[in-house]
């Protein structure tokens, strides 16, 4: 691919590559160790043994291209790689292969999207897997049960899409799995799915790309086995701001967690077509679960919401929920990487610190234009395209890691960087480190920067070694790796008091020791981690 185009298949839901090449597939057991008899509800910690593991999605792997899901688990000295010989650590997850419902296909994206949480209620993280291209872009969620001791399983998977909700429609082109939040929206104690279709057509026929988001609420028994009915969201509902226009992208990004101070997650969607420029949209969680209660919607219109929404804007193309300020409750982190000719920004709406509610009041903006952060805005950077919140350097304060996969690292065109803001009582900060800029030229980050790489296309945060200080993990999908182009790769930077850096720092990919698998051309390993 040329250099961005992995940005910009994302932001149009264009056809993946067809380009075949054969790969090895497995898809193996979870790590032997210790004999675990329960999970305790750890976060992403599939198998129960209090460190946290991770997925990274390789959204064009295998031998079809239809994509594969590897999965490692977090041990004291940071990601299982303790096997010998060609016995893999990892675990891989494919479409069709070992259990795993469906069919794999060239253009699936199976693995476009990840996300962990416990949607059945037993302490043991589960795990979304999003494949928007699947069945002519019609989409589906792949979800995979975790366990105590033995981690994910292909026992009990479920394979959903639209047609999964009694209320929904599964459509060509719609691109179900886009995006994927776990969240308890109905506050009965077990998890809930949302997951995005930000190119449904809402009003058929005549309409394109509008949006829907459908909600599958969580069961001891499984996700979508709840007695409460499923629903399907758009801006057509009463509840939900707006209109269901063309291009709206509704779904587009999706996040979870209790922004009302309420004690019930709520539902955060990006809507970055709106009107041209974008709008998040808050849905609140009840006991009669969401889209019952009226949202609030925010655009950089919105009064003391930095900025001005103009055109191409792509105001909600992101959106994560995590607490910067300490005081217990999310802040919601909005990224517009189309934001100045694609230069990008990332609003933060901050919790107030005593009722808990996330509003206006406070409201920061970054953009590589900032005083203090490292790096100079240019056109089609993306900054903001990913953002991840994770405490980085031990102080309590979630950090901000904002991924900007187009920018140039000296005369390299779209090489990519990270930038990383302090967490503080009052918001995200620059100084000290905050405001640092990680890329492939920094020092103690293996590789370089090669135009295309798309360093930062994805960013998340985990605590692997369960150290109580968090890593980083960044998506390096375009990287060339030998004579294999555009392989792949995850680079791991550990947390450390003095904030993250390049020292110490690891990758992980396909062709390396006890890593099932094996590279693939245009594979995209990294596009997608959690």
């Amino acid at each position: 691919m040329a250099p961005r185009s992995l940005l910009r298949r994302r932001r149009t839901g264009a056809a993946l590559a067809s380009l075949l090449l054969p790969a090895a597939l497995l898809v193996a057991a979870g790590p032997a160790g210790a004999v675990v008899a329960s999970c305790a509800g750890t976060p992403q910690d599939f198998n129960g043994d209090g460190f946290a593991d991770f997925a990274v999605g390789e959204v064009d792997g295998g031998a079809t291209h239809g994509g594969k899901v590897h999965v490692f688990y977090g041990t004291a000295s940071g990601p299982t790689f303790t096997g010998s010989g060609d016995a893999p650590d990892d675990q891989v997850f494919a479409q069709g292969v070992g259990g795993v419902p469906g069919v794999d296909a060239a253009g699936d994206g199976f693995g476009a999207t990840v996300t962990a949480g416990d949607l059945n209620d037993d302490g043991c993280a589960d795990l979304a897997i999003g494949a928007p291209g699947n069945n002519r872009r019609v989409g589906s969620v792949t979800v995979l049960y975790g366990s105590p001791g033995t981690g994910l399983r292909t026992t009990g998977a479920q394979f959903l899409s639209q047609d999964s909700v009694s209320a929904g429609q599964a459509r060509v082109g719609e691109q179900f799995g886009a995006s994927i939040a776990v969240g308890d929206f109905d506050d009965d104690g077990v998890e809930d799915l949302a997951v995005g279709a930000p190119f449904d057509v809402v009003e058929v026929p005549g309409g394109t790309d509008q949006g829907a988001v459908a909600v599958f609420y969580g069961a001891t028994t499984g996700v979508g086995r709840s007695t409460r009915a499923d629903v399907v969201l758009d801006q057509d509902d009463a509840a939900v701001p707006g209109a269901a226009e063309d291009g709206d992208a509704f779904g587009y990004a999706v996040a979870a967690g209790d922004v009302t101070g309420d004690g019930v997650d709520d539902l955060v969607v990006g809507a970055p077509g709106e009107n041209g420029s974008g709008l998040v949209t808050l849905l609140p969680g009840s006991a009669t679960g969401v889209g019952v209660t009226a949202g609030t919607g925010w655009s950089q219109s919105t009064p003391g919401v930095p900025g001005a929404s103009e055109t191409d804007d792509s105001f909600g193309e992101t959106v994560t929920l995590g607490d910067i300020t300490g005081d217990g409750a999310p802040d919601v982190l909005i990224g517009a990487p189309g934001e100045n000719v694609g230069r990008g920004a990332v609003t933060i709406l901050l919790s107030d610190g005593t009722t808990h509610v996330v509003g206006v009041a406070g409201a920061q903006a970054f953009s590589q234009s900032t005083a203090g952060v490292d790096g100079a805005a240019g056109v089609a950077d993306n900054f903001g395209f990913s953002i991840a919140v994770a405490d980085l350097d031990w102080d309590s304060f979630g950090d901000v890691a904002i991924g900007t996969p187009g920018d140039d690292i000296g005369a390299v065109v779209g090489a990519g960087s990270v930038t990383v803001l302090r967490g503080s009582a009052a918001g995200a900060t620059v100084g000290a480190y905050g405001g640092a800029r990680i890329s492939q030229a920094s020092v103690g980050v293996a590789g370089g920067p090669e135009s295309g790489d798309g360093f930062g296309f994805a960013v998340s945060g985990a605590g692997i070694r369960n150290t109580g200080v968090d890593d980083l993990l960044i998506g390096v999908p375009g990287e060339t790796l030998g004579a294999v182009s555009e392989a792949g790769l995850t680079v791991l930077l550990p947390g450390r008091t003095t904030g993250p850096s390049g020292v110490g720092s690891s990758e992980i990919e396909a062709d390396r020791l006890n890593v099932a698998g094996g590279r693939t051309y245009q594979g995209h390993w990294g596009y997608s981690i959690d």
